[in-house]
């Protein structure tokens, strides 16, 4: 029951998440969104958005083909972003990715559903995001609003270890954390209009990240 719970609440903020760049689905109209998974074994769990679409037959045809694109190119490649591969492999639905010093790295596509909101953030949500970081907003109501993020998962133990807790950062939520890290220095981030904060997200823009 704990672990449908949490990921209940893991699936309704990556639907809060934004979309890739320059895509969309109509207010209103239910969509889904197919999104690609990059975990690394140990480490942290990366999710990009790819395409968002109104049927769910459509998502998961976008999902497998990429999957088996991402597939071909690197056996042709051999590389991930620069970085060797000593081995790939694809079973149909997720590629386990072999480094040379032993790490691993599982990418997978999935699609999930997701009410349709205008990304990327409007000015609005970009100046909420920035005023929380701002009195008179407290730091019990930043507590409050950054513990929404928080799901408690309580993972069984594998290979010696155990996933406790996710935390999820969507771009509304980076960029309220990127606010609070100017607010600490006192500096005028963000105060003569939101042309800082767009520069600010641009790397993340249509990027979806958990930690555990």
């Amino acid at each position: 029951m704990r672990k449908t719970a949490a990921l209940a609440v893991l699936v309704l903020l990556i639907g809060l998440a934004a979309l890739a760049p320059g895509q969309s689905v109509d207010r209103g109209r239910r969509g889904w969104v197919a999104w690609q998974r990059n975990e690394v074994r140990g480490g942290n769990t990366d999710w990009v958005a790819l395409v968002a679409v109104e049927s769910l037959d459509t998502c998961r045809e976008v999902a497998q083909h990429d999957a088996a694109s991402m597939f071909r190119d690197l056996q042709v490649r051999k590389e991930v972003r620069g970085v060797p591969v000593a081995a790939v492999s694809y079973n149909g639905v997720s590629i386990d990715i072999e480094f040379p010093d032993g790490r691993h790295s599982t990418v997978s596509n999935t699609c999930l559903p997701q009410t349709a909101i205008d990304l990327p953030l409007g000015r609005r949500d970009m100046e909420r995001a920035l005023a929380l970081a701002r009195w008179p907003h407290s730091d019990a109501e930043r507590e409050r609003f950054h513990r929404q993020y928080l799901v408690g998962v309580n993972g069984p133990t594998v290979e010696n270890w155990a996933v406790e807790q996710v935390e999820v950062i969507t771009e509304f939520r980076r960029l309220a954390l990127i606010a609070e890290e100017h607010a600490r220095v006192n500096d005028m981030f963000g105060r003569a209009g939101v042309q800082e904060a767009e520069q600010a997200l641009r790397p993340w823009l249509g990027r979806l990240s958990n930690r555990r």
